[in-house]
């Protein structure tokens, strides 16, 4: 009769339910409501505050809970997307961009919709080059639209 239950019980299930959770996790609740089309609205952050949620949150969902990140700057590494959302959130947050805070001070979720958007929403994300380590130094419209900066700043903290 073979080990048909096995194979069922052990490899069968388990890669149905793991593949659901995948893409429950790491596809549909990062792009939800999948109706937005606009740069910083297509995507979501879940930014969990807290000395010990944020890092264990941060590793469990792989450093996915900053999916919007990784659609501004796709050749950022994965663990450095908190540093970069923290970098850019001001901007983000001018931008209506759709951010859920958890563990915040009066513990309840809200999300930044509040914001009006920039006359210069649109502009293009290389339209500004500058020297130096510009996510410290210049004004938050300038620090997204840099991603040369961005890319060259996680270059040189991997090495």
């Amino acid at each position: 009769m073979g080990y048909w239950r096995e194979v069922l019980m052990l490899w069968i299930f388990p890669h149905i339910l793991a593949s659901a959770l995948i893409i429950y996790f790491f596809a549909y609740l990062t792009h939800k409501p999948h109706v937005a089309k606009e740069r910083y609205r297509d995507t979501n952050v879940f930014w969990f505050r807290g000395r010990i949620s944020e890092p264990l949150v941060n590793w469990l969902y792989l450093f996915q809970n900053f999916h919007l990140i990784h659609h501004l700057f796709p050749r950022v590494p994965f663990y450095l997307y908190g540093d970069a959302f923290r970098s850019v959130k001001p901007v983000l947050e001018q931008e209506n961009a759709r951010i859920f805070e958890f563990g915040h001070p009066h513990h309840h979720h809200h999300q930044h919709e509040h914001h009006r958007p920039r006359p210069d929403a649109g502009r293009d994300a290389g339209a500004s080059r500058n020297d130096g380590d510009q996510f410290s130094r210049s004004s938050p419209s300038t620090k997204l639209n840099s991603v040369g900066e961005m890319r060259r700043r996680c270059a040189t903290s991997t090495r």
